[in-house]
This record gives C-alpha cells, sequence and structure tokens, in this order.
C-alpha cells in the first residue's frame, strides 16, 4: 500500500491499516471521536455566534408563530438545543409532538426520524429537538463507521479514513448535527449498500425500506441494488428471479404504505410529493432544465449567494458521480447520481437547484473520489483547510437563520 495513500491516517496518528489486520475497534474509535469532537467543536461555535450576535427580542416577536417550537434565550435548554432548532428540524419537532395534519402541509417530512424523535423524547421529558439530536449523533457514528469498513473492502483503509473525514467536515455538515434526517438516511443508506455488496439481500433490503421511510429520495437505492443484484447473480434471467428480489422491493414498499397512511388515517387529498408542490411549488422537469435554469439565476443576480453555491456543487457532484461510473464499480456511480436526480427532476423555478449543498452531502461515493484524488499530502490539507473553513462560516450562517439548503 502506498505511503501517499496515508496521509489522512497518518495526519490523525490513527494506523488505521493495522486495525484492519486486527479489529473494527480503531475505526469505530475514528468514527466516534468525528461525532464527538465535531459536536462540542460547532456547538462551541453556535454558541459564541449567538452570544456575540444574539437574535433581538424584535425578531422573535415578528416571528413567534412562524418558528414554534423554537426555544427562546433564557429557556436552560437554549445554547444546547436551541442553535439547532432551524428550518425543516421544526416540522420534524411539530410532527413528534403532534403527528401529521392535512393543514400543516406536513406530509412531504417522511415519518420514520419524527417516529424515532418521538420514541426518544419520551425518555427525554419529551424535548423532541434533544431528542432529534441525540438520534442524529448515534447515526453519524454508525453511518461513518459502516462507510469506513465498505471503503475499506472495496479500496484500502487509508482511503476509506479521508472519505469519512472529508465527508465529516464538508462544508454542509452541519446538517448531520442538527435534527434533520441527513445522518439517518447516510446510516440506512451506507448499511443497504453495504449488505448488497456482500450479498446479504434481505438486510440490504430491510435497511433500504427503512432508508426510504427517512427521506422520499430513499427510493433511488433500488437502482444502484438493482445493478448490484443483477450482476451477483450473473445477468441470468432465470437466477435472478428468486426471493431475494422480493427484498428488494421492500424498498418501493416505504413509499406506497406512507402514502396510504396519509390518505386513510389524516385524510389527505393529495399525495406527499403533490403536496411538496403545491406547498414550495416544486414540479417535475427534465434535469437539464433545472440545471440551465440554475444557470440563468446565478447570472441574473448575484444575491442570494446560496444560488452560486447550489449550483456549483450540483456541477461539481455531477462531474464527480460521472467519473465514478469509470474509477469505481458501476452500482457505486449509479447511486451517486441517483442521489443527484431529485434535486434535478423535482425543482421550482424561484431556486432550481435549492437544498443541493444539504442533498449532496449523503453522496458518499463522490467523496471516495475526493479520497482518492487527494494522494499528495498538500491536496489533502488543502481540502481540509478549505472545507472546514466552510463549514464553520456556513455552520455561523445556519445558527442565525440564514437559508443555506
Amino acid at each position: 500500500m502506498s505511503t501517499s495513500l496515508c496521509v489522512a491516517a497518518e495526519d490523525i496518528g490513527i494506523d488505521l491499516v493495522r486495525a484492519r489486520k486486527t479489529s473494527s475497534l480503531l475505526p469505530a474509535l475514528l468514527a466516534i471521536g468525528i461525532v464527538v469532537s465535531l459536536r462540542v467543536g460547532l456547538s462551541l461555535l453556535a454558541w459564541a455566534v449567538l452570544a456575540l450576535f444574539p437574535l433581538s427580542e424584535e425578531w422573535w416577536a415578528s416571528v413567534a408563530a412562524k418558528v414554534s417550537p423554537a426555544l427562546r434565550p433564557g429557556d436552560p435548554l437554549y445554547f444546547v438545543v436551541g442553535p439547532w432548532q432551524r428550518w425543516d428540524a421544526l416540522f420534524y419537532e411539530r410532527i413528534a409532538g403532534g403527528g401529521y395534519a392535512v393543514e400543516s402541509a406536513s406530509t412531504p417530512f417522511w415519518p420514520l426520524y419524527p417516529i424515532l424523535m418521538r420514541l426518544f423524547g419520551s425518555l427525554l421529558g419529551q424535548n423532541w429537538a434533544l431528542a432529534g439530536l441525540v438520534i442524529s449523533g448515534i447515526a453519524l457514528a454508525v453511518g461513518l463507521f459502516v462507510l469506513w469498513h465498505l471503503v475499506a473492502d472495496d479500496v484500502d483503509p487509508c482511503v476509506a479514513t479521508r472519505t469519512v473525514v472529508y465527508m465529516a467536515i464538508f462544508p454542509t455538515a452541519f446538517f448531520f448535527f442538527a435534527p434533520y434526517t441527513e445522518a439517518l438516511f447516510l446510516a440506512l443508506m451506507v448499511t443497504s449498500f453495504y449488505f448488497s455488496r456482500k450479498g446479504w439481500w434481505w438486510l440490504a433490503g430491510a435497511c433500504g425500506f427503512a432508508a426510504a421511510l427517512t427521506r422520499p429520495h430513499g427510493v433511488v437505492l433500488l437502482v444502484p441494488l438493482a445493478w448490484e443484484f443483477a450482476r451477483q447473480h450473473g445477468w441470468r434471467w432465470r437466477a435472478m428471479w428468486s426471493r431475494d428480489v422480493w427484498h428488494l422491493a421492500l424498498i418501493l414498499l416505504a413509499p406506497l404504505l406512507f402514502t396510504a397512511y396519509t390518505h386513510l388515517a389524516i385524510g389527505a387529498s393529495s399525495n406527499p410529493v403533490q403536496t411538496l408542490g403545491d406547498r414550495w411549488g416544486e414540479t417535475m422537469r427534465p434535469p437539464w432544465e433545472s440545471l440551465w435554469q440554475g444557470m440563468l439565476l446565478v447570472l441574473k443576480s448575484a444575491w442570494p449567494l446560496t444560488n452560486y453555491l447550489d449550483l456549483f456543487l450540483m456541477l461539481g457532484f455531477l462531474a464527480l458521480s460521472i467519473l465514478s461510473l469509470r474509477l469505481l464499480p458501476v452500482s457505486y456511480g449509479l447511486l451517486g447520481l441517483s442521489l443527484l436526480a431529485p434535486s434535478l427532476v423535482f425543482s421550482n423555478t424561484a431556486a432550481p437547484l435549492s437544498s443541493t449543498p444539504r442533498f449532496v452531502l449523503v453522496d458518499f461515493p463522490c467523496f471516495m473520489l475526493l479520497a482518492l484524488a487527494a494522494r499528495r499530502r498538500i491536496v489533502h490539507r488543502v481540502y481540509v483547510i478549505a472545507a472546514f473553513m466552510g463549514l464553520l462560516v456556513l455552520t455561523a450562517g445556519f445558527v442565525r437563520w440564514a437559508w443555506i439548503a
């Protein structure tokens, strides 16, 4: 194994090549260490930002109805929980506390995460946001641990180390630490993909089902898993037609069950995807049209700056996903492209690539390519410094209620 490939392991002082030969203890410690250190560091940053630049009482009064149930300054848990109660996190809290309701247009927020918030929150004094933080922390540690083993199996331990580090310090990685679905979705998606590579199809299907109950994007897992299934069965129809194929069908069952629930239990007249379009103006369109509209938006106006971030990250991750079809096993490339597809196919005219910085965060095949490309120590360190600085800046903006994704 080349010395240059071990740059990340050397920089953090862990002999992960030896760990690979002995046990899973050190990769587990790496995952837990990343989560704990970033949780503490980003929380301290959030506290400092809100202490130095507090939100005024007038601002709180003007948005009180919109930001409920966000904690206000003076609450004992404000500096622990309050900085992370932003935007979509509030929807998940409301669902965890009061369930779905037609009038709140909450059905675009899929059920597994608020169900877990409800379960954990019942043990934490019905503090749904704190429950979300606990769930996200546990899920992120599991996701990074499984991702390390996936990449170590298919590439090598040093690339695996860089992959998890690069993902964890990406500029929008603060979403992993907020009451958002990103960490849980990552853990379930990576685990499903890992089991598919091992040929353990009932486990792959079960985790895929859970991922598709976490976010509507989870259904795209069917594309790379179907390719992997066909490859492992030698592309022979007779061999593929086995009970294992029904395990993959579990992924499609998730959106069907949730849609049925919204109709039968709460009386929704439209499915969750239609509700998303009605509330946020998202409609289906060709992917190239979304890209073109994103480019025009940047050319027409320099504000907001998030439009530049949306376009830059979409083009960059699209290029990396296409490259991964050639440089990684095909199922990785298909997964990378499939994760980008919903953002390109469902969009609105006002912000055609909105939320791209958050959605690309779980696109681990792209981070694998970045890890493979950073063979020189200088490239590795440039990425780490640039990404971490971006993480600090965007986290500060997020806790001040700036829209990032």
